[in-house]
């Protein structure tokens, strides 16, 4: 038997789950096997040439081929705030600050590892020499001395298929290695992973293990997820899109929310989510069903934000597939959300201006209406029907928002965000582009609280205004009507 102690130095251990984000606040409880021989071969690399590969790796493989147990100390789950600072493009000024969760668990006593494994006389030198210079286990602020046990101690923790081991219990996910494993997939980095669009190392597994029912638990309001209308992510990364391909981003967003929701609960679809009915057309619902709205909220033209709004609050299932989307795909391109925060429209402290309140509104994506502008009439009769103007007063007035005191629609050669109208995309990976692009902007007789999408593909970010400030809410000269 191979039994490995860690005792952490400040009481503390620190480590997010895989696959999921440090700001949802889930800690790898159990750490996973693949964490501690991670763990092991950084320490036998970095502090330990002179130990060769034919006496390491039999046994690493021996701890691969046999599910690890756990002798798991009492823990206690908390977090710690921190608001980092976002710094300009051009690196001189901070522009505001983001929330980062730095969640943990307070350990009562050492952690216990073990493996049924048996190693000979040499191979547990080695082992130990190596363990002795483990620095830490999970993030780096998890500062730990370990060292190899000869005591057995008795496992509360173990995989759910070995059957019951006695007590109340409760059932955690935990990534260990296959028995095929070699070293260079314990070493694999997630950047390569990611190029090679993977979300699991190579001959890894997820075990079900089974863990004291007294186990680490956030502690949460009952109603913190009562409610629930908004769920915000920054967009992480240097080369991000621009906002031109808004339309884009939002849609692979969606298919991304939508994959993993299916993953988690199945065929059970989310109308709130798909925006269609069991029948699989569309709803019927006034537009209550989810919009995924993308931003550029700093002072460039890339994307750094993405709202996910809805009228109809978000279940508890819903909100578990939005915030686990860690990677987007659209063609060979890939974008990182981050989860930031989550709640109603008014409990954000710093909301971004497309959650405001106003009465003045302009495009922050082209308008695109559903349907093609028509001319009437012959001669001096002659009239443009359903035009794009008529088309916005009506949509706005059968989603039931407050009177409106005036539309206009500016010409195509007004920028929108910096760019012309036609310079966005505005179709999707499946749909068609709709019927021109127009900037506009609209007045209403009362405040109206956004997020505020109108138009062809408003579920997806494009048709999106923001509160008209200083030379936005003054009127344009019109430079020409015309589709573009």
């Amino acid at each position: 038997m191979i039994t490995l102690e860690f005792k952490f130095q400040t009481g503390r251990y620190h480590a997010t789950k895989w696959g999921t984000s440090p700001n949802e606040g889930k800690i790898d409880w159990p750490p996973a096997p693949w964490r501690i021989l991670r763990s092991i071969i950084h320490a036998w690399k970095t502090y330990h040439d002179d130990i060769g590969h034919d006496t390491m790796w039999p046994v690493l493989k021996s701890m691969c081929s046999h599910d690890a147990l756990f002798c798991l100390p009492a823990a206690t789950q908390s977090h710690t705030r921190h608001y980092m600072p976002i710094v300009s493009n051009d690196g001189k000024s901070v522009t505001k600050t983001e929330k980062v969760i730095d969640a943990f668990l307070v350990l009562d006593g050492p952690l216990y590892v073990m493996w049924d494994a048996q190693l000979d006389e040499g191979q547990k030198a080695a082992l130990g020499a190596v363990v002795a210079d483990i620095r830490y286990l999970g993030r780096a602020e998890s500062w730990c001395n370990a060292q190899v046990a000869d005591e057995v101690r008795t496992p509360n923790c173990a995989p759910l298929a070995g059957g019951p081991i006695g007590g109340d219990y409760e059932i955690a996910d935990v990534m260990a290695p296959s028995s095929d494993a070699t070293l260079d997939d314990l070493c694999a980095r997630t950047q390569t992973m990611h190029k090679e669009k993977k979300l699991y190392p190579d001959n890894s597994r997820m075990v079900k293990y089974a863990r004291p029912a007294n186990g680490p638990r956030v502690a949460k309001p009952k109603n913190r997820d009562r409610g629930v209308e908004v769920v915000r992510y920054r967009i992480g990364g240097r080369i991000r899109p621009k906002i031109t391909e808004a339309v884009v981003v939002c849609d692979a967003f969606k298919r991304a929310a939508m994959s993993k929701y299916k993953k988690s609960f199945g065929d059970c679809k989310s109308g709130t989510l798909s925006g269609k009915a069991a029948d699989g057309e569309a709803m019927q619902n006034n537009h209550s069903h989810a919009f995924f709205l993308a931003t550029a909220e700093g002072k460039s033209a890339m994307l750094d934000h993405i709202t996910v709004f809805s009228k109809t609050p978000f279940t508890r299932e819903e909100i578990d597939a939005l915030v686990s989307v860690r990677l987007v795909w659209d063609k060979d391109r890939m974008f990182t959300p981050v989860y930031v925060g989550r709640g109603n429209r008014g409990s954000f402290a710093s909301p971004p201006e497309i959650l405001e309140s106003a009465k003045k509104w302009v495009s922050v994506t082209p308008y695109v209406p559903n349907r093609h502008p028509k001319v009437r009439g012959k001669g001096a009769d002659k009239r443009l029907v359903d035009g794009p103007e008529e088309q916005i007063v009506r949509e706005l007035r059968n989603r039931g928002f407050p009177s409106v005191a005036s539309v206009e629609v500016r010409g195509p050669r007004e920028r929108i965000s910096g760019f012309l109208p036609a310079e966005f995309k505005r179709w999707r990976k499946a749909g068609l582009p709709g019927f021109g692009a127009y900037s506009a902007a609209i007045e209403f007789d009362s405040d109206v609280q956004g997020p505020l999408s109108l138009g062809h593909s408003s579920h997806y970010g494009l048709g999106l205004f923001k509160p008209a400030t200083g030379r936005d809410a003054k009127p344009r000269r019109r430079s020409g009507g015309g589709l573009t």
